[in-house]
């Protein structure tokens, strides 16, 4: 974290300065301490804090620049806006004037939170000026004993020295990637934060360990694969990454970034540092690993030239027109999956997929059960009972008049033996029902099935005897337990949302995202029950299958 003193004025500009960021949606006044008589006092104008301070500043003749204006900013959202609140508070305190009057506005107008504090730097209790001696440093050194930085070093240390780093450069980069400085002085390397050394580290110990590490050779092949991979979906080429300047502007280059290294991290841990000297392009880059703790030199993985360069073979921009169109025109996600069938793509939930089976893009889950509901609104739907119709509308919530009880015996005896030929002549009962462009669905300690195509719902007990039935629920609560489902199956590549993070949702969140068009085992089905149930197949091999 940074502490950086702003002006001083006789005028307390620096109110004005954090009111004008509240007016303008940049700005949130976090807390107001010790204003006397204006505290508890609602829609206070900014003079009326102003006034207070200058009555407070009066007291003293002889300070011309009474005004404290500190600005407490974290490396990008490491602290939330309570938690820097908190952490000013404390600093006020810290370097003694916990007791003055002074606001604390956070600012979200960088990518860096921060928060502004302004108050008095006369005691308005002796009328004296708080000491000021050397603030700049005692200002670092609160800040180091409030977030415990003493403790840290050594934890960090540690942690660096666990990484299979080859020089002592790597070394040094990765304690920079915490935010320390490395300075090298003799025979020894001074680690540096907030203007202070934290620690010392012999170089001889560094560079030990650097000879004792060796390349992980399978790791390696690994990242050249997947680096080959997402460079022709996500663009190398890289942008300037600025300093943000407290107002907004910007500053020095800090570092460089692309599509492709910003995919990397967020998926897969992978760090890239490109290496630049002053406002010139990157003359290389190192690659951290963190997920498996190694540090590759980029040039091991593929050359700087080829890794910030556009292998892109997909235009992703060609997406997110397209579901521009969609929404605008009130669209369903069926006219979605035939645009992109144009493409030679497939949809499977959020995600395109290529002929290669290779995940092109990502829609945003949201957008796709827009699209859904879309698609719902203007649906009309047949079931076999009274029965299947009231969970229909209360499991997808499509209202009773888009639900007509349409029973016809022949029509029974296909899905059944749809069904049927799902669970015996395939290998898992997912497969079949994919190549059946069916889907099952769990809900209150039923499984349904749905006919996405023609919008036929009905519970299976409708269609299939007790030992099918025993072995689709055997094979969805299987899949269940391995948390493999997402248990969510293609359904002909119409309208699945895949659920990969289903077991820390809710279990409303889960139905709302499940829309019925998947296979998945909601929550509130009876696992024991269910494991209660004789499910003893038949001895005759499945055809086909196993």
């Amino acid at each position: 974290m940074i502490v950086k003193f702003l002006s001083s004025t006789p005028s307390f500009s620096g109110v004005e300065y954090n009111t004008n960021k509240m007016d303008t949606g940049k700005g949130e006044l976090m807390e107001a301490h010790n204003f006397g008589q204006l505290q508890g006092i609602s829609d206070l104008r900014p003079e009326d804090y102003k006034n207070y301070l200058k009555a407070v500043s009066s007291k003293s003749n002889s300070i011309k620049n009474p005004q404290l204006h500190v600005a407490l900013s974290a490396k990008g959202s490491e602290f939330d806006k309570y938690q820097l609140t908190d952490i000013a508070v404390k600093w006020m305190n810290e370097m003694g004037y916990g007791q003055q009057p002074f606001l604390i506005v956070f600012h979200n107008d960088t990518s860096n939170n921060h928060v502004h504090i302004v108050s008095t730097r006369v005691d308005q209790e002796t009328g004296k000026k708080i000491a000021h001696d050397f603030e700049r440093v005692r200002g670092m050194e609160a800040i180091n004993r409030i977030l415990g930085i003493g403790d840290k070093i050594s934890s960090d240390l540690k942690s660096a020295q666990e990484y299979n780093f080859r020089t002592e450069a790597q070394f040094s980069m990765l304690l920079e990637k915490m935010g320390y400085t490395v300075k090298s002085d003799g025979d020894t390397l001074r680690v540096i934060k907030f203007g202070k050394e934290q620690g010392t580290i012999p170089k001889a110990e560094v560079k030990q360990l650097a000879k004792e590490n060796k390349v992980d050779d399978k790791r390696l092949s690994q990242l050249k694969a997947i680096v080959g991979k997402y460079q022709k979906v996500y663009d190398g080429a890289v942008k300037p990454v600025h300093e943000n300047l407290p107002g907004g502007g910007q500053g020095r280059i800090i570092g460089y970034q692309s599509p492709l290294s910003d995919y990397l991290h967020k998926k897969f841990g992978l760090e890239s540092v490109f290496h630049f000297k002053d406002d010139k392009s990157p003359y290389g880059y190192t690659l951290i690993d963190n997920a498996n703790k190694n540090v590759f030199k980029g040039s091991e993985i593929l050359p700087l030239k080829e890794f910030i360069s556009s292998n892109v073979l997909i235009d992703r921009n060609w997406f997110e027109t397209s579901l521009d169109e969609l929404k605008k025109e009130n669209s369903s996600v069926i006219d979605l999956d035939e645009i992109l069938k144009t493409k030679e793509f497939e949809r499977h939930g959020e995600k395109v997929l290529s002929k290669d089976k290779e995940v092109v893009y990502t829609f945003e889950r949201s957008d796709i059960i827009d699209l859904i509901n879309n698609q719902r609104k203007e649906s009309q739907y047949s079931v076999f009972s009274a029965q299947d119709r009231a969970i229909l509308n209360q499991f997808l919530n499509i209202p009773i008049d888009q639900i007509e009880i349409d029973f016809k015996d022949d029509q029974k005896g296909m899905y059944s033996d749809l069904l049927k030929a799902a669970v015996y002549n395939y290998p898992t009962v997912e497969e079949g029902l994919k190549d059946m462009n069916l889907s099952v669905v769990g809900y209150r300690n039923n499984l349904y099935l749905l006919d996405s195509q023609s919008n036929i719902f009905t519970n299976i007990d409708n269609l299939v005897n007790e030992e099918t039935k025993n072995i689709i629920y055997q094979e969805s609560l299987t899949g269940k337990a391995n948390q493999e489902a997402d248990m969510a199956v293609n359904v002909g590549g119409d309208l699945l949302l895949e659920l990969s993070d289903y077991e820390s949702q809710s279990q409303e969140e889960s139905r709302e995202f499940s829309s019925g068009f998947q296979f998945f085992m909601a929550s509130d089905i009876d696992d024991e029950a269910i494991n209660g149930r004789n499910r003893r197949r038949k001895k005759h091999a499945r055809g086909n299958s196993r």
